[in-house]
């Protein structure tokens, strides 16, 4: 998964590419559960890479990668690779060149505000410590489908914050015995844009 993800990112940044980008990291925070088999864990500063795409003026694309920390065991409990599609309802995602009378102007927005889905797959470990008596795999992977809520603070004309939330609508995929968790996730991010 890490390997399609870094290709993504190298690949596109070619010459003569012209499509605005954002490239960004942040830290992941929120709590996993799945009531059925009762297994709970939390995320704290769990760190991630976002690449984002311009699509259109409204529109965008990403693609991402995470790491889940539990530091209860002090071990990696989830990884992730997502894709998601966001829509700018307020603000726009990326600058916007109007011409004026032969003078190009450039506008940002301060703030931008989107919601919008994303499809995730994670990779999961249990640990070493699931009792004998649990019919279980220690791990596994599954899918979530999110939906998303997004605030973009412009810090200057190539940097901004974002706050992201993730919710999770559907869990699916997991192998039998496999773990399905469902997700409630906030993540801080910093992102460069590339014009």
């Amino acid at each position: 998964m890490l390997k399609i993800f870094l290709i993504a990112i190298l690949l596109i940044p070619l010459p003569g590419y012209s499509k605005p980008f954002k490239i960004g990291m942040g830290f992941a925070q929120g709590l996993f559960s799945q009531s059925e088999n009762n297994i709970s864990s939390s995320a704290l500063l769990s760190p991630g890479v976002q690449f984002t795409l311009k699509i259109s003026e409204k529109f965008v694309f990403g693609t991402g990668t995470n790491i889940y920390l539990d530091f209860s065991t002090g071990s990696v409990f989830l990884n992730s690779l997502q894709i998601n599609s966001l829509y700018y309802f307020k603000g726009k995602p990326f600058k916007e060149y109007i011409e004026n009378e032969g003078d190009q102007i450039t506008t940002l927005s301060k703030w931008a505000f989107a919601s919008g889905i994303e499809l995730k797959n994670y990779k999961y470990f249990l640990g070493n410590d699931i009792p004998v008596t649990s019919n279980l795999k220690s791990e596994g992977s599954f899918y979530n489908l999110n939906l998303l809520a997004q605030a973009d603070y412009r810090l200057n004309s190539n940097w901004e914050l974002s706050a992201n939330t993730s919710f999770s609508l559907l869990s699916f995929g997991s192998s039998e015995n496999g773990v399905k968790l469902n997700s409630i996730l906030l993540t801080f991010g910093l992102n460069y844009l590339v014009d």
